[in-house]
């Protein structure tokens, strides 16, 4: 009796064992990475491994496999994945692949294709926040509110706090593109200044920040003055004169920073110098002019 016993449990064991490695077996799926790999023919492979999903699905290297060529397919033609959305069916494929258990290397594989995916649509964010139409900047906020969903599905999700400082630049800049293009209107330079603002609460030491704050507080003071005609009444000079004044002095404790606290360039000399003398301070113009002279001739 407890030889049969036994005997049966070996067979339940046996048939565990032979039905694990018919699950492990994937010769439909090998044979279209083979095919793949002579004639690098992706829409074909994309759809082989349809029907395949149906027989060998239990496994997990058929979902990496399709994941892998949709990724390989927007990579091809990225213009073209908002209509057929390769990148999110990729995403898709990799975590049902995850699901079922994959050896340490595929899942590595997985990990790493995962991130490169996420990685594109950053770099989406990025263009619509120096590309955005007039009127539709909510349009990069929201392809960067998409990349960081994306990113926090990750095994290990990447810190968001650089990258959004990186996006909120871009929006600047091109804030500021729009004022060049059309200054009748402080609302542009406005903007960039709130943005500049928000960086600097996120790290009050990045350099282009501050630099860039105090170029803008400058550049609308010489925009009023320079909006002053020979009609003006003077109670209204005096007022328009008083208002660039108070952007003069705002724009001097940031260039102020920027030329202690970050690594000196022409640039720099240039700010702090011409806010000097926008202030009346002419002896410190003349001081840093001479330096800046001295330290870069041919700027």
């Amino acid at each position: 009796m407890e030889n049969q016993s036994i005997k049966q449990a070996l067979l339940v064991i046996a048939a565990c064992l032979s039905l694990a490695i018919s699950w492990a077996q994937h010769p439909l799926t090998d044979q279209v990475i083979a095919q793949f790999e002579k004639d690098k023919n992706i829409e074909q492979a994309i759809q082989r491994m349809g029907p395949i999903m149906e027989k060998e699905g239990r496994d997990p290297l058929p979902h990496f496999t399709l994941g892998f060529l949709l990724k390989e397919q927007y990579k091809k033609n990225p213009n073209k994945d908002k209509q057929f959305q390769w990148r999110e069916k990729a995403m898709m494929a990799f975590d049902q692949a995850l699901l079922l258990n994959p050896d340490e290397k595929l899942k590595d594989n997985i990990f790493y294709a995962q991130r490169y995916i996420v990685s594109t649509y950053y770099n989406d964010a990025l263009l619509q926040a120096r590309g955005f139409q007039l009127g539709n900047d909510a349009s990069a906020d929201a392809a960067f509110d998409y990349f960081k969903s994306w990113n926090q599905k990750l095994k290990d999700p990447q810190s968001v706090n650089s990258l959004h400082i990186e996006f909120k630049k871009k929006k600047a800049e091109r804030f500021y593109e729009f004022w060049e293009q059309n200054d009748t209107s402080l609302v542009f330079p406005n903007k960039c200044i709130g943005l500049y603002q928000q960086i600097l609460k996120e790290d009050p030491t990045d350099c282009e920040s501050l630099h860039n704050l105090a170029i803008l507080y400058y550049n609308i003071g010489v925009f009023k003055i320079k909006k002053i005609d020979g009609e003006i009444e003077m109670e209204q000079l005096i007022q328009i004169q008083e208002e660039a004044l108070h952007l003069f002095s705002q724009a001097l404790p940031f260039a102020q920073n920027t030329f202690n606290d970050c690594p000196k360039n022409a640039a720099q000399y240039k700010a702090l110098m011409f806010i000097h003398r926008s202030l009346g301070n002419d002896e410190e113009y003349k001081r840093l002019k001479a330096e800046a002279q001295n330290l870069y001739p041919n700027e």
